[in-house]
């Protein structure tokens, strides 16, 4: 796979990020705000949708030996901590 092309995934990783991170404040105010187990569930859910574009970014760039159902599992502290990783090292999929 070209360096071109490795960069362009690992730049949609860091723009995913940082849009998980665009609407952290968001979800911290409307975790503080919980009442009912109805707004448990929505705010989980919007955990998850906020975290999943993440993961789908993680997957594009690592696929080669991840599979999605492991980086469903992935953090975004884990994920964060690759990008910045891969970005001090390059992405090497050898």
């Amino acid at each position: 796979m070209s360096d071109i092309f490795e960069t362009a995934k690992l730049q949609a990783l860091i723009d995913a990020i940082v849009a998980y991170d665009e609407g952290a404040q968001e979800r911290a105010d409307a975790m503080e705000a919980l009442h009912t187990n109805e707004d448990v569930r929505a705010w989980q859910e919007s955990v998850r949708a906020a975290l999943e574009p993440v993961q789908d970014a993680f997957h594009d760039l690592t696929s080669a030996f991840n599979s999605l159902s492991a980086c469903r599992c992935a953090t975004i502290g884990f994920m964060r901590r690759c990008a910045e990783r891969f970005c001090e090292e390059g992405v090497d999929h050898d």
